[in-house]
């Protein structure tokens, strides 16, 4: 049976990880942004890809940190309109059979409420899409730069701790977000398309509750990283 109601699924994982692993991220970056002035030493002795790893660090604090607040925060607009468009059709299928036809209004929410959430999704996927270069970038500059310093690391600060557990989870969130959104795009447009041919056994067989007990949880992770990180910019440090 086709998938009619959207879920936020793996959108949400980047949004979820933990308080320390984002303080040693912004971390490293203070530290390397502070490192700049020994660039030629570091390369030499140390860090051949310094300037690569330095590249990637200012980027992160100029724009990329702050773009990832910034989609947390649209993620929560979002799931709250999910939630919104969702609860509505419940409304208006409540208390029909399996046999009943499926109402005009509620044919117009899948119709036109769907449509309209999927623009949004797609906004998201396209933003996801042109971060999860970046973060893979950033991700691979960082992993070398651990590979290179393993064994020394903490003789240099803590600052210069490994990172491996923080950016496979950031990786991994990204990825999951990209494909997320591509999932809840794919399955909006499919139930758009079939609006006037959508039974009502359909729609009564898909949870529509879960999936807005599901969207709601998604808003509230989502605003709850957007609150930790306006607590303090990406240049001061992490979120708290």
């Amino acid at each position: 049976m086709m998938i009619i109601v959207p879920l936020p699924r793996s959108i949400g994982g980047l949004f979820v990880i933990g308080r320390d692993e984002w303080i040693a991220v912004n971390d490293r970056v203070s530290a390397i942004i502070e490192a700049a002035p020994l660039r030629d030493a570091l390369k030499y002795y140390l860090l051949a890809s310094f300037d690569a790893l330095l590249s990637v660090s200012e980027r992160w604090r100029q724009s990329t940190y702050a773009e990832l607040v910034g989609e947390a925060a649209l993620a929560g607009v979002f799931a709250r309109d999910a939630a919104h468009t969702l609860t509505q059709l419940q409304s208006e299928i409540a208390g029909l059979k399996p046999t009943d036809p499926v109402p005009e209004r509620a044919a117009f929410t899948i119709k036109v409420g769907f449509a309209s959430l999927a623009d949004g999704a797609t906004e998201r996927l396209v933003k996801a899409a042109a971060l999860e270069p970046l973060i893979a970038d950033f991700v691979a500059q960082n992993r070398a730069a651990d590979a290179t310093i393993v064994g020394i690391g903490r003789s240099l600060g803590d600052q210069w701790r490994s990172l491996d557990g923080p950016l496979g989870d950031i990786e991994k969130g990204m990825i999951d977000l990209d494909r997320g959104w591509g999932n809840v795009v794919d399955v909006l447009k499919a139930a758009g398309l079939r609006a006037q041919d959508i039974t009502m056994a359909e729609l009564l067989a898909a949870d529509i509750a879960l999936a807005i007990q599901a969207w709601n949880e998604l808003a509230q992770v989502a605003a709850g990283f957007d609150r930790r990180a306006a607590s303090r910019s990406a240049v001061s440090g992490p979120p708290l």
